[in-house]
């Protein structure tokens, strides 16, 4: 089971304001679904951001999460907006069924279920059923998930989604890196290399990196093949170890040889989470 503290690289500040204002609109969708005056516990809370839009709704809400760093940054957001129908607490779901003895009428578990082990999932929803009359599960495909896994593809460090970067793209310092299919999801999705915050100190080679790299990158997708070759070299000639430029080149020797059909729309299938 998920136990433990378990923080990502994006949890906390980062998290509240670049990633948690992309679930809006599933967090309004689940809001509709949920009866006027109930009691709810947000099961992986993150920092609190459906906990509090939902409170108007509702007679209590409890978020747990085993991040620390989100916990810490709901509970700085509620000691600037007192509500006394909300509390975080840094727990494993399995201690707060063990200690809590309130009943809840919903069990809210969004971008959860991918944390936990898949022979443990029936059994943690058995143990929360216990607790709550509903369980609300919203995608259980997370994307941040996979994400970490193109992480490793890529060798890169910090992937973002294009949800995720349209409504920060003047605020950070990133490169469009490529247009896949994850694993669990159909529609192609734009990802983007997280280099930095604008004002960080980020060395002059990454805005010539992304430039070049940006150009070879629109070759590529016209299926020039050779020209997108040449500008990838070049990009290496700026950042010798960067990987996603090599693997770039290597996709397009084998077109030289074997080329995509005509309906070929550039999208990169994953394969593995």
């Amino acid at each position: 089971m998920i136990n433990g503290n378990k923080d990502h690289w994006y949890d906390g500040w980062f998290y509240d304001k670049f990633i948690a204002p992309s679930q809006d609109k599933l967090f309004e969708q689940i809001k509709n679904l949920i009866e006027p005056n109930s009691k709810v516990i947000d099961v992986g809370c993150g920092t609190g951001r459906f906990s509090f839009s939902v409170t108007d709704k509702c007679k209590y809400v409890l978020g747990v999460d085993l991040s620390s760093r989100n916990i810490d940054r709901a509970n700085l957001t509620l000691s600037k907006y007192p509500n006394n129908k909300i509390s975080f607490q840094h727990k494993n779901i399995n201690d707060v069924i063990a200690e809590n003895n309130s009943h809840y009428d919903y069990a809210v578990l969004t971008y959860v279920i991918h944390e936990v082990n898949v022979d443990e999932r029936v059994k943690l929803l058995t143990e929360i059923s216990m607790i709550a009359d509903k369980i609300i599960i919203g995608d259980s495909v997370n994307l941040s998930a996979r994400l970490e896994g193109a992480n490793k593809q890529y060798k890169t460090k910090t992937l973002i989604s294009d949800n995720t970067f349209q409504p920060i793209a003047g605020q950070v310092v990133a490169r469009e890196l490529d247009l896949i299919t994850v694993v669990g999801k159909n529609k192609p999705l734009k990802i983007y290399e997280l280099f930095g915050l604008v004002g960080d100190k980020i060395a002059p080679e990454y805005f010539s990196l992304i430039e070049k790299f940006s150009e070879a990158l629109v070759l590529y997708r016209q299926r020039n093949w050779e020209k997108a070759i040449k500008n990838f070299e070049d990009a290496l000639k700026i950042k010798p170890d960067d990987y996603p430029s090599k693997l770039y080149i290597e996709r397009s020797q084998a077109f030289i040889k074997t080329p995509p059909p005509d309906d070929w729309d550039g999208v990169f299938v994953m394969k593995t989470k």
